[in-house]
């Protein structure tokens, strides 16, 4: 059975805080590092990121394409009645009044190619991932509702928070500014889901709660990001860098919500860790204290920068996850589906001859890079801050930002990797999400 990474790099609700580069990277990463990819049905089509990655010029094939072409992007599909992507994206047109911008205008021009690309690998024997039947597992919106409860509806952040000095008191702030957003505005959300017939709750109804709230009015059926923050930005700034930070935790939720219903690794693009997920994550983060060893292990790898592997044609960077990382990836679903001493040892082999038969073939100056195989769902890759201590930092649990004088040196971009020197470090996580956690096991990990 294949081991699925969430894609959620492309979700439309990211593109005020990452552009396309970092979902490139992202993608890239997932594609040499993980089985295959998991998608909404829906994700594609109202996603900047990916129009602006078609959209790049000199390109014969996208790189997205190409690994949906050859079957490394698996559609989720609600409907079981739907076996191709073009059928959900038409019986959930139906489901949603005209004035619904169900596919953004900057996809417009490309719509018809991400359907081929991903119904192509379908038609030569990729099945598409059903939702699983309400019956058996209840509503994804479901699942969302439950999420944003236990993590966002609670009196205090959550504990481990503490232990950073600037994070505590980041988000003991942040918690009060928000609490009209994370108890009215969830519960009006809740309300109008409920009035659609859903036992849940919508992403795009909590968005319109909120931007109701700060006076928006809906056009096209929904209230996104950019708009709320455009308003906010223009009153007080300690409030907008609250609300930003909340809608970040929305989205945060959204995914934690996915990856427990589909059973999928969560691949959390990273930020810049003085203004993005880093210190504003709602879940644990480096600059929280490790999780146990028991969760995973840690070894240490080189790699060729990002930005060198995504100027090759993507027909290339797909050959180099099949010509020289089966090994790897079969011992890696080993070690997910038994973990022990014997399976972690093959994993580390296996992985550091992978990169180092991907330096061999692009013969440039590599960068370390710290890799991080964990059972829970978990960030793919982080780059850390650009000093020599920077792993045992984060062993230690200390605060990156009291050893960093410049704070334009601590960026956790994907797009930072090419950038590195030889004391730069970057952390790969592999594996599964245990479809047996719960949230509040995933933000104490």
């Amino acid at each position: 059975m294949a081991e699925f990474s969430l894609l959620n790099s492309m979700d439309d609700c990211l593109a005020p805080y990452i552009g396309v580069a970092t979902f490139e990277e992202s993608l890239l990463l997932n594609i040499l590092f993980q089985d295959q990819m998991l998608l909404h049905e829906n994700s594609m089509f109202d996603s900047r990121i990916l129009a602006a990655h078609f959209a790049k010029p000199g390109q014969k094939v996208s790189l997205f394409e190409e690994a949906a072409r050859r079957g490394l992007i698996t559609p989720a599909l609600r409907d079981p009645a739907c076996e191709t992507l073009r059928e959900a994206h038409a019986r959930t047109a139906s489901r949603y009044p005209p004035e619904y911008e169900l596919v953004i205008p900057q996809m417009k021009p490309y719509e018809e190619r991400a359907i081929d690309a991903i119904d192509s690998a379908i038609r030569n024997g990729t099945k598409p991932l059903h939702w699983p039947r309400p019956s058996e597992r209840g509503l994804l919106e479901s699942e969302y509702r439950n999420v944003v409860a236990s993590v966002l509806q609670s009196q205090d952040p959550p504990s481990y928070v503490n232990s950073n000095r600037k994070r505590r008191k980041f988000f003991a702030a942040t918690w009060s500014d928000s609490a009209v957003w994370r108890f009215d505005c969830v519960e009006e959300a809740l309300k109008r889901s409920h009035d659609r017939g859903i036992d849940g709750l919508q992403r795009s109804e909590l968005l319109n709660a909120i931007g109701r709230r700060e006076g928006i009015s809906i056009s096209n059926g929904k209230i996104g990001v950019d708009e709320i923050l455009l308003k906010l930005r223009s009153g007080d700034p300690r409030r907008a860098r609250s609300a930003e930070s909340f809608l970040k935790w929305v989205t945060q939720c959204h995914h934690v919500a996915q990856s427990q219903y589909f059973g999928a690794t969560n691949s959390f693009p990273v930020y810049s860790i003085e203004h993005d997920f880093i210190l504003q994550s709602i879940l644990r983060s480096p600059t929280d204290t490790a999780p146990p060893p028991t969760e995973g292990f840690r070894c240490k790898v080189r790699l060729p920068p990002m930005d060198l592997l995504l100027k090759s044609d993507a027909s290339d960077l797909l050959s180099i996850r099949e010509d020289i990382g089966r090994e790897y990836l079969f011992r890696l679903e080993s070690w997910q589906k038994q973990p022990s001493i014997q399976t972690q040892e093959a994993v580390e082999v296996a992985l550091k001859t992978y990169c180092e038969a991907i330096c061999v073939r692009y013969k440039h100056a590599t960068v370390p890079v710290v890799a991080v195989i964990s059972t829970l769902s978990a960030i793919p890759w982080t780059v850390l801050p650009n000093i020599s201590d920077a792993w045992t930092t984060i062993q230690n649990g200390k605060e990156i930002s009291d050893l960093v004088a410049d704070p334009s040196l601590m960026h956790f971009s994907f797009a930072s990797i090419a950038k590195l020197v030889a004391s730069g470090v970057a952390v790969i996580r592999g594996g599964r999400a245990n479809s047996d956690s719960r949230i509040s096991g995933l933000a104490e990990a």
